[in-house]
């Protein structure tokens, strides 16, 4: 198995886990950055999340 395989299965497996972890990441980029970026952190954490939810080969 690939390596990109490898990282496929292990996100898929904890899809939650990385999600909650996006918008971890989103919340620290936001707490140091000033408002004029937050729409933009959050549309990178959406389609960040919307990546991890696809890699399963289905939408949930």
């Amino acid at each position: 198995m690939s390596l990109f395989g490898k990282l496929k299965s292990l996100v898929s497996k904890n899809e939650k886990n990385v999600e909650m972890a996006i918008d971890k990441a989103a919340d620290l980029v936001q707490s140091k950055t000033g408002d004029d970026v937050d729409h933009k952190v959050e549309g990178a954490a959406e389609k960040a999340k919307n990546f991890v939810d696809g890699l399963d080969g289905q939408k949930d």
